[in-house]
């Protein structure tokens, strides 16, 4: 709540008064950093959580803070390292931070390859990437399958714009 609200030290010292962390507490906390764009103190707080030998969940893994290298290591060792198989979420959080990096050709490549059919979350992280960096026509097939999957969410989105 404290960092949502952008006070990440008060979040700090929450996380620091708690005497048993479980992974939700952990979470939480990567979340916070990561969110604060202290991407490689999340690592660290990932970092730590594991030397405590709390297990991460699927939400753990969700958390990134555009740390490309660091994000596709995570992807691919979340299951065989973590038993935890990688979700919808997992993909449109790489595929973002992908994006955003400049990293397009191996975003649509992800998406290609994906286990599971992506969904307008995945595709809405396209749109932003490829809008960020001014591919129209990548932005168009990303907008034209999110219209495929979630007309009204899309409608939604364009109307604040």
């Amino acid at each position: 709540m404290y960092a949502k609200c952008g006070d990440l030290d008060k979040a700090l010292e929450v996380f620091k008064s708690v005497e048993r962390r479980d992974v939700f507490v952990w979470s939480a906390m990567i979340a916070a950093l990561a969110m604060h764009g202290k991407g490689r103190d999340a690592l660290d707080c990932f970092s730590r959580m594991l030397e405590t030998k709390v297990k991460p969940n699927s939400m753990t893994l969700t958390n990134h803070a555009g740390l490309v290298d660091e994000g596709r290591t995570f992807l691919y060792q979340m299951e065989p390292v973590f038993g935890v198989v990688p979700g919808v979420k997992h993909y449109a959080c790489m595929v973002d931070i992908l994006g955003c990096s400049g990293n397009l050709e191996e975003a649509i490549e992800l998406i290609e390859k994906m286990p599971i059919a992506p969904t307008a979350s995945v595709w809405g992280a396209v749109l932003r990437a490829f809008g960020l960096h001014g591919n129209v026509q990548l932005a168009e097939k990303a907008c034209s399958h999110m219209l495929e999957l979630e007309p009204k969410t899309l409608t939604a989105r364009l109307k604040l714009h």
